[in-house]
């Protein structure tokens, strides 16, 4: 099959921004009819390595018409070699955003102190998605504690990291973070964010075909069950 388009992505083998040669793709209607997702196999011109790409867009016209184009979105989700996904596509763009931002800093430029920061930034979003209060950031995740939104265990962890990269690291110039406290941040970011949205999603998919199951199975009006 002939490539179609050459993506511009992070190789999961080599670890280089490349631009993969695509060598076939499928295409489907996910859960609306103008949402569509794809999967790509894409190979690495400078690893030969190959791996799989899903992305998700939205259809711009008639499903399956020749002038139809698809509005795709930045995030890709990495299907093989496994262990690699990046994001999952229940995590909201703004907090996907700065948390890549993070990933980002730490393993493809080696900037640790803005890895930290960026990590920051993402806890701070996550924070006002869930409108916690308080007047810093360690204050809100304490209060996000109190609703319940998280648990003790990632509360105290999130109050070790904190203590660990300080309060002032995005305004203080002459701070730095090390590694092993940015790895520390970058783990913690990680969890959370799989804790609140991505736990919660496949949670709540779960309920949802377990609830249609159990329509499915229930007993007509007028009938007995024995």
């Amino acid at each position: 099959m002939a490539n179609e388009e050459n993506i511009v992505v992070r190789c999961p083998t080599c670890e280089q921004h490349v631009t993969g040669e695509r060598h076939g793709g499928y295409r489907y209607v996910g859960d609306t009819p103008d949402k569509i997702i794809q999967v790509l196999l894409v190979g690495c011109p400078r690893c030969d390595g190959p791996f799989l790409l899903q992305r998700t867009g939205e259809e711009l016209g008639e499903y399956g018409s020749i002038s139809s184009q698809v509005d795709w979105e930045d995030r890709r989700i990495v299907l093989y070699p496994s262990g690699l996904q990046e994001v999952d596509p229940a995590v909201p763009k703004n907090i996907a955003h700065s948390y890549l931002g993070a990933r980002r800093c730490f393993f493809d430029a080696s900037e640790y102190t803005a890895a930290a920061i960026m990590c920051r930034r993402t806890l701070e979003g996550i924070c006002k998605h869930f409108e916690a209060k308080g007047g810093n950031l360690k204050s809100k995740l304490a209060d996000l504690k109190t609703r319940g939104v998280i648990e003790a265990r990632l509360h105290e962890w999130a109050d070790d990291v904190l203590r660990a990269l300080g309060n002032d690291a995005a305004h203080d110039v002459d701070m730095t973070i090390s590694k092993q406290d940015a790895q520390d941040a970058l783990e913690f970011t990680k969890a959370i964010v799989e804790y609140l949205y991505v736990f919660e999603a496949a949670f709540k998919r779960f309920k949802e075909r377990r609830a249609k199951a159990t329509d499915g199975n229930a007993t007509p009006a007028g009938f007995s069950a024995s």
